[in-house]
């Protein structure tokens, strides 16, 4: 059961009980107030069955705030800090290979331009920009990038994936989409850290970081909001 649904059905379970609470209380003014004379006030049985739903709706009640208290608060802010948690590591992430990306084009890191391009849109035009006449600066990047920086690149890579590993073992992920999304986000980062430099062997490590970055989509193209933050959203 998804959360959404199980939300929806311990609302639903909350009004009855709280239903059968009102109406079937010692106290028959709601009920007259409610029905009239169509549920019986003086037959032999009435008291007994109103006093047998009472108690299931006091006991339903105090069931979903026992639930409430030992499961659901605890678990809520465990997920909060798992998120929290995510979204700290994939910033740092990013900035930590924008350093490496600015450090390699420009020979040196300006930490606040590293800052803006952690936006998507500045990124996308930041490194399409033109380096020389005929090399953007991704291509720059990627040409110019050396076994030490590669090095720092595929570290930041196994930190994050380490932490959405974390995520996915410590949480139940309550959407398909964002399970699907970090499990092959984390299985694609293990599968590039054997990567090399050199013209081919480093290309899908550039296809890699491009999306994340650049929030590219092989199906839909460039998307307005970073994937991997929604996803992170969602947990």
């Amino acid at each position: 059961m998804s959360k959404r649904s199980l939300d929806l059905s311990l609302i639903a379970l909350t009004v009855a009980f709280l239903v059968f609470v009102v109406v079937f209380n010692e106290d028959p003014g709601v009920r007259v107030a409610l029905f009239g004379d169509v549920l019986p006030e003086t037959t032999w049985h009435a008291k007994a069955i109103y006093k047998a739903l009472y108690d299931i709706g006091m006991g339903g009640l105090v069931s979903v705030l026992f639930y409430l208290l030992l499961v659901r608060i605890p678990e809520n802010s465990k997920r909060r800090r798992i998120r929290r948690s995510l979204e700290v590591q994939f910033r740092r992430f990013k900035q930590d290979c924008l350093y490496v990306m600015l450090g390699t084009v420009n020979g040196s890191i300006d930490p606040r331009l590293a800052d803006e391009l952690l936006d998507q849109k500045a990124f996308r035009s930041y490194f399409k920009g033109k380096a020389t006449a005929t090399q953007d600066r991704w291509d720059v990047f990627l040409n110019n990038i050396d076994e030490n920086e590669l090095s720092q690149i595929l570290r930041s890579m196994e930190i994050l994936r380490e932490e959405i590993n974390f995520a996915l073992g410590a949480t139940d992920v309550p959407t398909d989409d964002a399970f699907n999304f970090l499990k092959r986000l984390s299985i694609a980062s293990h599968s590039l850290q054997r990567t090399e430099l050199g013209y081919d062997t480093i290309k899908p490590l550039s296809g890699f970081l491009w999306t994340l970055f650049s929030g590219f989509d092989i199906i839909s193209g460039y998307q307005e909001e970073d994937v991997f933050e929604k996803m992170i959203r969602s947990i």
